[in-house]
């Protein structure tokens, strides 16, 4: 790796662990064939792929130009990838069936803004999807995870740095997720923790108004 954050992420969603999670998530996610799919702060395209694979038509965005330009060509699809900000999204309003976000809310300094942003470019009645960390996430736990599975190279370190990220910045309980995608219009059809000892919240909702 060159120590750019693409490279970085790059080399993380490629490891057998990141991997399975992000293609649980897909799953989780319920999508139909032929769903129209927003993946914001999509990193390098690892989601994606597993979504394209279920049949929908994602595209990407990522405020790191060279993430986009990586998860554009990271795909057989060659997935659609634009640059931008999560919290100023550069599309139409009721644009999407589905709209993702794979450890993007918790890094926000203004996560509601964030959210309100991602209900407004679902269409009524689609879906909103997220993975972030879960209030069990912390680096002592993350680190006894770890030595449990004897996590070496860069799946230990990706785990660590993430918990340490999660510390730094948000975990949020479930109590907190129904009430921010409340207020931003939405109705959680599940939320549940996986990974390990539950370190992340997974969350589906519907966009009501």
């Amino acid at each position: 790796m060159n120590g750019s954050p693409a490279a970085y992420f790059s080399a993380v969603q490629v490891t057998t662990g990141w991997d399975r999670v992000l293609q649980s998530f897909a799953r989780f996610c319920r999508v139909q064939a032929g769903w129209r799919v927003l993946d914001v702060g999509c990193g390098p395209g690892g989601l994606a792929r597993h979504l394209a694979a279920l049949g929908c038509v994602p595209i990407g965005l990522d405020r790191d130009m060279q993430m986009a330009v990586l998860a554009a060509h990271s795909n057989r699809a060659k997935l659609p990838c634009l640059r931008g900000d999560a919290q100023r999204l550069p599309f139409t309003a009721e644009r999407y069936d589905l709209v993702t976000a794979t450890n993007v809310i918790f890094l926000m300094d203004h996560p509601q803004e964030g959210l309100a942003q991602m209900a407004r470019v679902a269409r009524r009645g689609g879906r909103r999807a997220m993975l972030n960390p879960s209030e069990h996430l912390s680096t002592d736990s993350a680190a006894a995870l770890a030595d449990e599975r004897g996590l070496t190279g860069i799946e230990r370190t990706s785990l660590l740095r993430w918990a340490r990220a999660a510390e730094e910045r948000q975990r949020f309980s479930e109590t907190q997720i129904r009430r921010m995608l409340e207020l931003a219009g939405c109705q959680v059809i599940e939320t549940g923790t996986r990974m390990g000892p539950g370190f992340a919240r997974l969350t589906l909702a519907e966009r009501t108004r």
